[in-house]
């Protein structure tokens, strides 16, 4: 039999709890309980014994609560420790049948007072702007992108033990680059346009006299048996984007995505040949307004770099006339004389380049280091699930429950902020919590995962389902949902990040609800409610319960 009152309890929390603040909050909220619970007994059910009897009929869930603690204290976690403790000590108090009301409007307010705290930093907190390439690039930028680069590199290698032996050598490759002389221009353009034609003539007619300059041809960006070298695009200095008529969609968004990218680019018509002048102006006037915004006027120009035969009629000296096809030079000084024009400014356009392949680069290195962090992050998410799923399982009452989730989460924030190297307070961790427990009840979630839970549990064959079961499914899901959207947003910050930037709670909806709706599959929450089930039924040990998959 086990003889444990509330003042008996406290000490075991108090022992679990290892931070002088969490300490005496937890002492001063346990006192307070012990000395209102046994004031409502009667003299001979005082004391440990008195408050066990009390407690007839709740061994099992009380031995739970027991197991959850002590998961907690193993975790070393402060915020958890006191919060799981004071939301098991309400519990105890309104299992002696003590009114739970006030209690109740102080973790309701304190609730509203952290909603209400939410919503003031996020209307204080400036919104981030999306990062945009700057028109020109000089050489200064270029470097910043490189030491940027070098910097999550750099971060890389503390926090793996693998060869990065390819990004090294591609990183000084990039570096090596700021004092190349040589311009490389790529021809690119959807299938038919005349790519090759247009390789050969200025091979022919340009870089005979050119030496400052390589040409290459892309396939076509337009068709989905193509490779997309739009990356290729964008590590050359100079892009000649070809058309033989009217924008498509297609084109015009190929041209959005090279602007967007700070590329420079020169429009070319090709077998203008083909029209009257009239209609060629008419072709041209339309081009111009659809690139509005995209590329200015004097970049683009109309060609023919392959002209079709025409017939010449030739009169010999006999009087006879000769008829035979001719194929003319390809016509290209349009564009040849704007290529020269870009040539003045070499420097400028092999730093651009620079820079888009150092921010490429930055991406590559981000996602491995990534994938390090979340291999590391996932087994946090697992372990704070099941510790949601006990707490839950152990206070099914809603401002309990909310109190002891609260903690969870909290906790699991900055354990995360911490993998991520996120900087984040105490006070932002506890925002964080407080903001993504209200988005969770905002997008419907906590409804959507009960119907989810209760729904595997009818395709589950179990013989144990006590009134916390439900709650404690939800819980595990919830938490689970909660610290992959953290993961995902945390993904997609600067990896360098030097000061205490607010939160995104915006950005972080948004990633809550696709988390959430990526994470509904049938065979996921059936395999998470078996576990669940479990770590729930009563023959479960501390030991497993400690024992986190």
């Amino acid at each position: 039999m086990i003889e444990m009152g509330v003042t008996d309890f406290g000490r075991v929390i108090l022992a679990l709890t290892s931070h002088g603040r969490e300490r005496q909050a937890i002492s001063m909220a346990l006192t307070s309980i012990s000395k209102l619970a046994e004031s409502e007994l009667p003299d001979n059910e005082r004391g440990s014994m008195g408050i066990y009897k009390r407690l007839s009929g709740r061994r099992n869930r009380f031995i739970k609560v027991s197991n959850i603690l002590s998961m907690a204290g193993t975790l070393k976690r402060p915020i958890l420790v006191g919060g799981l403790s004071l939301s098991f000590a309400l519990w105890l108090l309104d299992r002696l049948d003590r009114s739970i009301e006030e209690f109740g409007e102080w973790g309701v307010l304190g609730l509203i007072a952290l909603g209400v705290g939410a919503w003031w930093l996020k209307q204080q907190a400036p919104k981030p702007l999306p990062e945009t390439v700057p028109a020109t690039i000089d050489r200064l930028e270029a470097e910043a992108a490189l030491t940027q680069a070098r910097t999550i590199l750099d971060r890389l290698a503390e926090e793996i033990d693998g060869d990065l032996g390819d990004l090294q050598q591609a990183w000084e490759k990039f570096h090596q680059q700021l004092d190349r002389k040589t311009l490389k221009i790529a021809i690119v353009g959807g299938r038919g346009v005349g790519k090759s034609s247009l390789l050969k003539a200025l091979t022919a007619q340009w870089l005979e006299t050119e030496t400052g300059a390589t040409l290459c041809k892309l396939p076509s960006f337009f068709r989905r048996d193509e490779a997309d070298d739009l990356p290729t695009a964008l590590a050359a200095d100079l892009v000649v984007f070809l058309i033989e008529g009217d924008l498509t969609d297609t084109e015009r968004q190929t041209l959005q995505q090279l602007k967007d990218a700070g590329q420079t680019v020169l429009l070319a018509l090709n077998k203008r040949d083909r029209y009257c002048s009239i209609d060629l102006d008419l072709i041209l006037d339309r081009v111009s307004s659809h690139v509005t915004g995209l590329l200015e006027r004097e970049n683009l120009c109309s060609i023919a770099a392959a002209p079709e035969a025409i017939e010449v009629r030739q009169h010999q000296a006999d009087k006879t006339v000769r008829q035979f096809h001719e194929t003319p030079d390809a016509e290209i000084a349009s564009l040849t004389q704007l290529l020269d024009r870009q040539l003045d400014r070499r420097s400028e356009l092999v730093w651009g380049s620079v820079y888009r392949q150092a921010k490429a680069f930055q991406e590559t290195v981000k996602d491995r280091l990534n994938a390090v962090r979340r291999e590391r992050a996932l087994p946090v998410i697992t372990q704070y699930q099941w510790v949601a799923a006990a707490a839950a399982f152990a206070n099914p009452i809603p401002t309990l429950d909310l109190l002891a989730t609260g903690a969870i989460s909290a906790q699991l924030v900055l354990d995360l902020g911490n993998i991520y190297q996120q900087r984040l307070s105490l006070q932002q961790a506890q925002t964080a919590a407080g903001t993504l427990g209200s988005l969770i009840a905002k997008q419907g979630l906590v409804e959507l995962s009960t119907e989810l839970a209760t729904h595997a549990l009818k395709h589950n064959p179990v013989t144990f389902v006590a009134g916390g079961t439900v709650q404690g499914i939800g819980a595990a899901y919830l938490t689970r949902v909660a610290g992959l959207s953290l993961v995902e947003y945390f993904e997609q910050q600067e990896i360098d990040r030097t000061s205490n930037t607010p939160l995104n709670w915006n950005r972080l909806g948004d990633i809550l609800q696709s988390v959430f709706a990526a994470n509904q599959r049938t065979e996921f929450v059936r395999s998470l409610v078996r576990q669940t089930l479990d770590r729930l039924s009563p023959s479960a040990t501390p030991s497993s319960q400690n024992t986190m998959s």
